[in-house]
């Protein structure tokens, strides 16, 4: 049976009407972030970036930005997945391994479609922060655009003062410039805000800014504010952070920032809770270097302390 015209105009008014809400359903979506029938892509490809699966996680955030290319949130999170995987995963603690290795780790290639995309999440979302911070650090580790890196930097800081990263970064770039007073108060920011955040100060859960602040001063040939925020950094770190092995570098390097300052015997002691933390090469080394420069007798304790069969 043939059906009138005028009986199917009505249907055909309702699937125009369904077919462009299924149109512009992106655009209500792009927005919030809220309804979307594909959530469940963004946050499974957010949840695979947390548990170190980056290739997999790409795949599944790429899905989600090929559905949803004013999707802000993807974008970062794509960058971000991108990002790791091409570091292959290495954790850049800037106190034994520095951003600046890990960071020159990323092809050519890849930093080209990272910075795009965290250029392209802060085109679409200027109210957030962390794609800022992120340029920010793959200017001055990689692409060493101190200036481009300043801009971001100065943009974090002022949408999200508490921001322990951009304080850090802010540090590190006036630093890059040699402008090293400029620099303390700039990683001294960052400490100041890391001890109001935590729920006990004397657990610190990021020691960077303190060791940065060590170094700087070691630079400056302050051995007193040097001693100090290595001290402070070794006493206060949480046992979380503080493990027997970044325990054991802190000593070490202490301790040769004394042999530097001619502070043998502290040297030594150092050294050797260094090696009461960890058995490194590196601690017998320097606690040899240390007991030599304390003899007088041709430096026989010294080679007692650089062998590590006998100690």
């Amino acid at each position: 049976m043939r059906i009138p015209f005028s009986a199917t105009v009505p249907h055909m008014i309702w699937m125009v009407v369904i077919l462009l809400s299924l149109h512009a359903l992106p655009l209500v979506v792009l927005a919030g972030q809220r309804g979307s029938p594909h959530n469940s892509l963004l946050n499974h490809g957010i949840d695979l970036l947390v548990r170190k699966q980056y290739e997999l996680a790409i795949h599944s955030l790429r899905s989600y930005v090929e559905l949803y290319p004013e999707c802000a949130k993807g974008r970062y999170h794509l960058a971000n997945a991108l990002q790791e995987d091409a570091m292959d995963g290495i954790d850049c603690d800037e106190v034994r391994v520095s951003m600046k290795l890990c960071y020159s780790q990323i092809p050519d290639e890849s930093a080209k479609e990272i910075i795009e995309q965290y250029e392209q999440s802060i085109w679409l979302d200027t109210t957030v922060s962390d794609p800022h911070v992120e340029l920010s650090k793959i200017f001055i580790f990689r692409e060493e655009r101190i200036h481009d890196a300043m801009v971001h930097i100065s943009k974090t800081i002022e949408l999200q003062d508490g921001n322990i990263m951009a304080h850090y970064i802010h540090g590190v770039a006036l630093q890059a410039n040699e402008k090293y007073n400029e620099a303390i108060v700039a990683y001294n920011k960052a400490f100041h805000r890391i001890q109001t955040n935590a729920d006990f100060a004397e657990h610190l859960d990021d020691i960077t800014p303190l060791i940065a602040l060590a170094r700087i001063h070691v630079r400056l040939e302050n051995i007193k504010a040097a001693v100090y925020y290595y001290e402070t950094a070794l006493l206060h770190a949480s046992d979380t952070v503080m493990t027997p092995e970044l325990h054991s570098f802190i000593e070490n390097e202490l301790g040769t920032a004394l042999i530097h300052f001619a502070e043998f015997d502290r040297a030594e002691s150092r050294f050797r809770m260094s090696l009461k933390s960890q058995i490194t090469i590196n601690g017998h080394v320097g606690l040899g270097d240390a007991l030599m420069q304390q003899s007088f007798d041709g430096g026989t304790r010294a080679v007692w302390a650089r062998s590590p069969a006998i100690l």
